[in-house]
């Protein structure tokens, strides 16, 4: 093999290969860059091609492909990854691994998924809970089935971080007829106003952490046995720390407190 060397061409004639790279030192001669073929370079560790670009792309742990692919140790640490087009895939993710902090643009991120909680149904009781709440939470879309109480005081949602938080709400919800019916809240989200005993309630409340920990609710559905619907939105005050805990209510004030007596209410998570 020839190798030449010059101010015009550079260093000419060697290509290497993941075992034995053309460009490494003598201290590590399996670390280096190698030229698997024309237009592309191999970067090598340990003997193992780590990364390689091509003339289409980049391409990372061994593949040969224009597009991305990342094991879990390859994204530690606080790093933006830019990919040129949404037509390039980030795959490898496990549903388990976790990306925190980190921005990704441009591109199609496959295998996260959206975790579904147990569906609990709402036939008695005067409150349905779901604890346990992964910390690193920032939007529940909770889901109301044929729900319905022996009352009619308003069903409302409540958020906590260790406890739940009874006030330091805003907001309003309204059942949407020829009078309308509004109420104003200060210790939940509104789902439904006030509603007769024999109406069922159906309908997605979806709550978002907007900044630190605080968080904003909206609510859209509708009951069954007249072609009203309701909607309201609003937001809490601070809860103290990480959302851990919500609690659905057949009322938060009152005594006797209405009790539930019909339904199903789940939650999502993402």
């Amino acid at each position: 093999m020839t190798v030449i060397i010059n101010g015009t061409n550079g260093i000419v004639g060697v290509s290497g290969s993941a075992a034995s790279p053309a460009i490494t030192v003598d201290a590590d001669t399996n670390t280096g860059i190698f030229f698997p073929e024309a237009d592309k370079i191999g970067i090598v560790t340990g003997g193992t091609e780590r990364m390689r670009i091509n003339n289409d792309g980049i391409a990372l742990n061994g593949s040969t492909s224009g597009s991305i692919t990342l094991a879990a140790t390859a994204v530690a640490g606080d790093n933006t990854l830019t990919l040129p087009a949404v037509t390039d895939t980030l795959v490898g993710l496990a549903a388990t691994q976790t990306l925190t902090n980190k921005t990704i643009q441009g591109g199609t991120i496959q295998g996260g998924t959206i975790t579904s909680d147990t569906a609990q149904l709402s036939t008695s009781g005067t409150s349905i809970d779901f604890t346990s709440i992964p910390s690193w939470v920032k939007r529940i879309t909770v889901m109301f089935s044929g729900v319905s109480t022996n009352g009619t005081n308003p069903i409302l949602v409540q958020i906590g971080s260790g406890s739940f938080s009874t006030s330091g709400y805003l907001g309003a919800v309204s059942e949407n007829r020829a009078t309308t019916d509004t109420i104003n809240f200060t210790f939940g989200f509104g789902v439904a106003p006030s509603p007769i005993i024999t109406e069922f309630v159906h309908g997605i409340m979806t709550i978002v952490n907007i900044t630190g920990t605080t968080w904003v609710a909206s609510f859209v559905g509708g009951k069954s046995d007249v072609p009203n619907s309701y909607s309201g939105g609003g937001s809490s005050g601070s809860i103290g720390g990480s959302l851990d805990r919500l609690r659905i209510l057949a009322s938060a004030s009152g005594s006797p407190y209405d009790t539930f007596d019909a339904g199903t209410i789940n939650i999502m998570y993402e």
